[in-house]
């Protein structure tokens, strides 16, 4: 064993990166702390934020749309209350036309929904 010592590099974690690497150890053997119960709380606030734009997306078009996330009823729902084809629900898209003053505002609203229900939700262990 002492040879293979003698035979490996020199210029491994020698003085500080050795030192970090210890350090780095010590980190992983520990682990990170966490404020679980402010997680799950963000967790939840996530949960009823999307509840609630489910709701408003209910409200908005009479229950023929029961979540912004479903995309071919919005795109319907859209095309045949309004008059507006949209080529796509891509968040590009979506913020190009409600830049555009002449859209109407309720469909500006029912796509500001739809971004925020699209965004990504943190992934929760326990459900």
């Amino acid at each position: 064993m002492r040879e293979v010592y003698k035979r490996l590099p020199k210029w491994n974690y020698q003085g500080t990166e050795l030192a970090l690497w210890h350090r780095d150890q010590q980190i992983n053997d520990r682990g990170v702390c966490m404020d679980v119960q402010l997680a799950q709380a963000a967790i939840e606030a996530v949960d009823l934020e999307q509840k609630r734009l489910a709701k408003r997306t209910q409200v908005m078009t009479d229950g023929e749309v029961q979540a912004a996330t479903q995309r071919d009823a919005m795109l319907k729902h859209i095309v045949e209350s309004y008059g507006v084809e949209l080529p796509d629900m891509q968040r590009s898209t979506l913020e190009r036309r409600m830049a555009d003053p002449d859209f109407p505002s309720a469909v500006k609203e029912l796509l500001a929904i739809r971004l925020q229900a699209s965004t990504p939700a943190p992934v929760s262990t326990n459900h």
